[in-house]
């Protein structure tokens, strides 16, 4: 520590090293690094990567600039960059210390967090390690999953994942545009080639700021978190490395220092103007600020007064850094508050400082330590290119590699979103500090928070958890859950009759509004009956027309029946008129809820969904699949003589292959999703767990299906997910 100390006091000037650049990154990192760990007046901080992305822009097309126009010893011949050389040091780079902060991530989360929350980290840490962080989180924002953990320690390699994409195609790009001669009218003429790059990143540039814009008024969450939504900022980076402002700084003359100033007071300024309800039209602030303060202090004879600020030993000295602390910094976020070491602002700036002291200690561990080792040589590789010249890539090969890459970045990213949900909150893993964008509120008036009485209900869980003797005043009594459980888990229904046109057991509730009402149509078995009281309850019954349409034993997957009786024996021709009927009524909603009556493999039941999902997903504006409802004790069957509990433990809730098989339907349908276990089970050390009892009420009358009070209770839930589809008219309270 003491060599570091004296290294920073005594820095020896590098020639040709941008120490403002430097203090740029710092300021970048301090500001998302502040409003994660909500320091007040840094709110604003998640403009935080937008800098680094026009730095990024600037510096690596300015290594590509220099290694290019040094390989043009003939005019009249391409110009080349080794790519192998420039991705092997991207990756020297990048690839040590993302990794090892995953790892303990994900180290930490198996030894401290529940198996759903495992499972999550892994999902999410997956998608990171292929650098698609950003489209994983984009399909979560439409697919509402990951509800069992509060943020995804991984959400902030969303931005590397972006950077990543950026230096796959940037190169080749570069050299599509550098070589190809015959572009925009300038035949012939090899020493164009640099306007030629400044036209074509131009084009880059404003084709993606105007997708910004208007993506942002579709989707907001789309736009922040693609990847076109931010090319632009790299790109404008691209072209201020590329254009010489001496000339335009002389004409400034001493009005140059103002400038810049004021480009630099931009920078703090936008903490405050720019925010989650306008970055799609107020980002252009910090990002076209930041390309002033970069071009305009290009060969400084003399270093003004923002340089020189922004060349301080500490600025350089956390810009170094940089990386290593926004690795870091969020994980202590997300991993501390569930602790409760950030509740205080004393305790959140000492977060701040342990962050720093972290990114430190990695910087110079692992990122200067993997900066030593020698890049390979391809000597073999370079003497074969050399003795064969027409072997040399051209122009059109490597713009045909860039666009086809391009392409299959628009493949990934434009069906995440494109969605039939807009406008609406993404769930926290898919970015807590990315803009929260809904303007619904809950029943206490705060944006995407959860109810007064839903927290109570959750807290009643917890307690729930621990009971060891059957309540006093259980309600309903043992005997009238043992009627209930006879009648096939679920009360009686409004509009109840048989329906011979769809061979279902229906219920009905009409709206009062006849006019302006919306129609919605609840498909599933007996499960589904059994949320009839939460769907009710989450509807709001004058503006909808609710119809349930349901067959005991016959799930909505084409699957036959494990146990064909009197009741599902016309299970596939039940199947088959509900398809018809949704089709012909083409519902505002299709909800959608059953328990797997059968034991199909993974392919089987994959096979199963995807007969009966395009049907569906056609013929409705909406779709929420509920997830298959958790086991419980049966309390009929495992209380003793004294109405001891102590052989109806709670039950894990854990993730079923077959769970995991619809969550990949859901995702490929962009379908809703709502997991019926946050409003039943809680964490309880690594697992979830489900009570027989929750409060005084028996949670299920069979271990499988839910009894109507509990089913009621869970209203809110079910509309606050359908409140964050976009559905309108819901109650969540």
């Amino acid at each position: 520590m003491t060599a570091i100390l004296e290294r920073i006091r005594h820095r020896q000037v590098r020639p040709g090293f941008r120490y403002d650049i430097a203090g740029l990154r710092a300021i970048a990192v301090l500001m998302v690094t502040l409003c994660h760990f909500e320091i007040p007046g840094f709110s604003g901080g998640f403009i935080g990567p937008d800098i680094f992305f026009v730095l990024s822009g600037y510096l690596i097309t300015g290594i590509l600039y220099r290694e290019f126009d040094a390989s043009r010893t003939d005019p009249f011949k391409p110009g080349r960059i080794s790519m192998s050389n420039f991705y092997l040091k991207r990756v020297r780079r990048i690839f040590p210390a993302a990794f090892f902060v995953l790892l303990v991530i994900n180290v930490y989360a198996y030894l401290n967090l529940n198996a759903l929350q495992v499972d999550q980290i892994k999902s999410d840490s997956l998608w990171t390690v292929f650098f698609a962080a950003n489209i994983n989180f984009m399909h979560q924002s439409t697919d509402y999953f990951a509800q069992t953990l509060a943020a995804s320690p991984v959400q902030h390699y969303w931005s590397l994942a972006v950077e990543e994409h950026f230096y796959l195609i940037w190169p080749m790009f570069f050299l599509f545009a550098g070589n190809m001669r015959r572009l925009i009218g300038m035949k012939g003429d090899p020493t164009l080639w640099k306007r030629r790059l400044i036209v074509f990143f131009g084009i880059a540039t404003l084709s993606s700021a105007a997708w910004l814009t208007m993506e942002f008024s579709a989707n907001p969450n789309s736009a922040y978190f693609s990847t076109f939504g931010r090319v632009w900022e790299l790109a404008l980076g691209g072209i201020l490395s590329l254009i010489s402002f001496e000339a335009v700084k002389k004409r400034f003359g001493r009005a140059l220092v103002p400038l810049r100033m004021m480009a630099f007071s931009i920078l703090f300024i936008s903490l405050v103007v720019v925010t989650p309800k306008n970055f799609g039209i107020t980002l252009y602030l910090p990002v076209l600020a930041t390309g002033f303060l970069l071009v305009s202090a290009t060969n400084q004879e003399t270093p003004d007064i923002i340089t020189r600020f922004l060349s301080n030993r500490i600025f350089t000295a956390i810009g170094a850094i940089s990386y290593s602390l926004y690795l870091w910094h969020w994980p202590l976020v997300v991993f501390g508050k569930p602790l409760g070491y950030l509740d205080t602002l004393p305790e959140r700036i000492l977060g701040v400082f342990v962050a720093l002291l972290i990114g430190t200690l990695s910087y110079w561990l692992i990122e200067q330590s993997a900066m030593k080792v020698p890049l390979p040589k391809f000597e073999r590789f370079k003497m074969r290119t050399a003795m064969r010249p027409h072997v040399q890539q051209s122009s059109w090969r490597t713009g045909s590699i860039a666009f086809g890459l391009s392409a299959l970045l628009i493949f990934l990213l434009y069906p995440a979103s494109n969605t039939q949900a807009t406008g609406w909150t993404p769930p926290p893993s898919a970015g807590q500090f990315g803009p929260n964008t809904s303007n619904t509120q809950d029943s206490n008036g705060a944006n995407g928070e959860t109810s007064a009485d839903q927290v109570a209900w959750q807290n009643l869980i917890i307690k729930s958890l621990k009971l060891k003797n059957l309540p006093a005043n259980l309600k309903p009594s043992i005997a009238e859950v043992s009627a209930i459980a006879k009648t096939g888990g679920f009360g009686p229904c409004s509009g109840k009759r048989q329906d011979p046109e769809t061979i279902s057991s229906v219920c009905e509730s009409l709206a009062v509004d006849t006019e302006n009402a919306r129609t919605a149509v609840v498909l599933g078995d007996s499960h589904a009956r059994m949320l009839w009281p939460a769907i009710l309850g989450s509807l709001d019954p004058k503006k909808w027309n609710i119809t349930l349409l349901a067959m005991p034993g016959c799930p909505v997957p084409v699957l036959t029946p494990n146990k064909l009786n009197a009741q599902n024996a016309q299970c596939a021709q039940h199947r088959e008129l509900t398809l018809k009927y949704l089709e012909r009524v083409k519902p505002d909603l299709t909800i959608l809820n059953d328990n797997v009556d059968a034991t199909p493999t993974t392919g089987e039941y994959r096979v199963a969904y995807l007969k009966v999902m395009p049907r569906i997903s056609a013929a409705s504006k909406y779709v929420v699949v509920i997830a298959n409802t958790p086991k419980f004790p049966n309390l009929i069957t495992c209380l003793d003589a004294n109405n001891s509990l102590e052989k109806c433990a709670p039950v894990s809730n854990s993730l079923s292959p077959l769970d995991k098989v619809q969550r990949e339907i859901i995702t490929r349908y962009k379908t809703g999703y709502w997991d019926i276990g946050e409003a039943l089970c809680a964490p309880s050390g690594r697992k979830v767990l489900c009570p027989a009892v929750i409060g005084t009420m028996p949670a299920s009358a069979d271990g499988s299906h839910l009894i109507p009070d509990v089913s009621a209770k869970i209203a809110p839930f079910l509309g606050r997910a359908l409140e964050k589809q976009g559905i309108q008219d819901v109650l969540t309270d």
